[in-house]
């Protein structure tokens, strides 16, 4: 058997880690991607990587579905063959996939991208579409069980299964020491692609009220993300860049206080994912704040390893530290 994984991205950690369990359990794969012009993070030496199209990141969901259909039409007219399941990562893939081959497939979704979408009756329609994805395929995999609540509530298709984003078991063989704590001289850190409100909302706290802590920012940074706050370079502002998932991780963490996972609660995706920073604070022992009224508000509160503010209210975020 040859799982074949198609992803729209270069840049999804997740995506490789799932990739390297399928050839541990002694599966053939192939894997093909596409870039895109904004990538930064190195892509894996041990994963043989097929790119089969460029996206430009300034077009839309919908303008960057076209050449996504014509790589993926190509590739799928050869791939399609006996002994071979389809591993699709994410909506857009599994739509485009299913309307050319109806071929056997494994269908991940790691995020609720389409809800990110202004006008309602295309909201409504992808969904459609993704609950139809999800019922024919072979298996349907979650990273989070606020996905299947969001989709099904409690009818659930039983070909559902739920694996949470925990951390690569490589980490493990990593070596890590933790630092001591200064209360009157914090770090505070955000690891992962910055692109939340919240997040701002607490660098500008920090930055403009609390000059004796630090706060850290690791990964990539959306580019119309707080232009006003990069602009004036505040003195405990520090600017990480891209890292290595989960290589860095542990120098990452030896390096930091209080770990941030700051999802909005003003959209479904922040409210209905887990985030792995959960599965990271533990690992680590490190406490995490996160933003009331989500799914890992949630669960941090049931486990009690961190706090839960409105990171929506600078004056909130402000009483808190």
């Amino acid at each position: 058997m040859t799982i074949i994984f198609i992803a729209n991205t270069t840049q999804q950690p997740l995506c490789y880690k799932r990739i390297r369990e399928f050839i541990a359990q002694g599966y053939n794969v192939e894997t093909y991607c596409f870039q895109r012009d904004t990538d930064t993070i190195p892509q894996p030496t041990d994963i043989n990587l097929h790119i089969i199209g460029h996206i430009d990141s300034n077009l839309s969901y919908f303008q960057r579905l076209k050449p996504m259909y014509k790589a993926l039409k190509s590739l799928l007219k050869t791939k399609t063959r006996p002994n071979t399941l389809f591993y699709y990562f994410q909506l857009d893939i599994a739509i485009l996939a299913t309307h050319i081959t109806h071929h056997p497939y494994i269908f991940e979704e790691y995020d609720l991208s389409h809800t990110y979408i202004k006008k309602r009756i295309i909201r409504q329609i992808l969904e459609y579409n993704d609950k139809q994805i999800i019922k024919k395929s072979q298996l349907a995999i979650f990273t989070s069980n606020g996905f299947v609540q969001y989709h099904f509530g409690n009818h659930a298709p039983t070909n559902i299964m739920v694996i949470p984003n925990r951390l690569d078991p490589k980490v493990t063989q990593l070596h890590y020491q933790a630092q001591p704590i200064d209360i009157q001289h914090l770090r505070f850190a955000f690891v992962g692609v910055v692109r939340h409100k919240a997040t701002y909302n607490f660098v500008k706290a920090v930055t403009q009220h609390f000059p004796q802590h630090e706060i850290h920012l690791y990964g990539v940074i959306r580019p119309e993300w707080g232009k006003d706050i990069l602009a004036t370079k505040p003195a405990n502002l520090y600017i990480h860049g891209t890292y290595i998932n989960p290589d860095d991780l542990p120098d990452i963490y030896k390096n930091i206080d209080i770990l941030l996972s700051p999802s909005d609660n003003d959209n479904l995706n922040g409210i209905y994912s887990e985030t792995n920073k959960l599965y990271e604070s533990i690992y680590f022992r490190k406490p995490v704040i996160a933003n009331k009224n989500t799914r890992t508000a949630n669960e941090i509160a049931r486990l009690q390893i961190g706090c839960i503010i409105d990171f929506n209210s600078p004056q909130s975020i402000i009483d808190f530290i």
